[in-house]
């Protein structure tokens, strides 16, 4: 048997249907004349299938200059299976493209691809990026828009909270007439120092703005799109539970 869903056995024909490609692990298991019960586990190694097409896609509405740009991959195989490849879900996208050859191009100098194949928008205007899978092409064409904003605020109710405390940031965008821009891209990160030099700043923050400092320190929480950020510094004090 195995344990995940890769592999499919059929006691009844005694076969192993591989479902993905890549390595797992499958255990064998017999009782012998004594009652005993025995093991075995051993890899299996299925290879990838040959790419027969491949289509580009992003789901992201508007990309501003200093906006990375998230592509997805769906890609059918020989056999008609079709998988849907996110690039920054790394865990699977690090199984499949450790395994399959994969080439990004722009077609000008607006996009800059560094050698993870990290796409950044870099100049307003439109540019096309090729993708090649062993041979296996598709475009997409991406139009990269000068950022509206005009003034970034990120805003916060607390500035001095105890560890494990969630705090909640927003970040209010205006245009250069003073009106709010809603639904932007905002990306939210955050850095830290912890107060005790001996330790190391730890935290949470989730897309919409919720921050959790797990040590006590002072840390600096960013919102950011495209090219423009705003920032804010929180003070994360010990909760002295007992």
């Amino acid at each position: 048997f195995s344990t995940t869903k890769s592999i499919v056995f059929d006691r009844d024909k005694g076969t192993l249907k591989a479902n993905e490609p890549g390595r797992h692990d499958v255990v064998a298991v017999c009782i012998d004349t004594g009652g005993n019960r025995l093991t075995k586990t051993f890899s299996v190694n299925v290879n990838y299938p040959k790419i027969k097409h491949i289509k580009l896609l992003t789901n992201q509405n508007s990309i501003y200059v200093g906006n990375y740009v998230k592509l997805t991959f769906e890609i059918t195989d020989e056999f008609d299976n079709k998988r849907i490849i996110d690039y920054w879900n790394y865990d699977k996208a690090q199984r499949y493209f450790a395994n399959v050859g994969v080439n990004l191009t722009s077609s000008n100098n607006k996009i800059k691809i560094d050698s993870s194949n990290n796409i950044l928008a870099i100049q307003e205007g439109n540019s096309t990026i090729t993708a090649n899978f062993d041979g296996v092409a598709d475009k997409i064409d991406i139009n990269i828009q000068k950022n509206p904003i005009s003034e970034f605020n990120i805003i916060s109710d607390k500035l001095n909270v105890k560890t494990g405390d969630v705090v909640s940031f927003n970040a209010i965008a205006l245009d250069k007439k003073g009106n709010e821009l809603k639904n932007m891209p905002v990306e939210f990160s955050f850095t830290g120092k912890s107060f005790d030099k001996s330790n190391l700043a730890s935290g949470l923050i989730l897309e919409d703005g919720r921050f959790v400092g797990d040590i006590p320190g002072k840390y600096i929480v960013s919102a950011k799109v495209g090219n423009i950020s705003s920032s804010k510094v929180i003070n994360v004090f010990p909760r002295n539970i007992k």
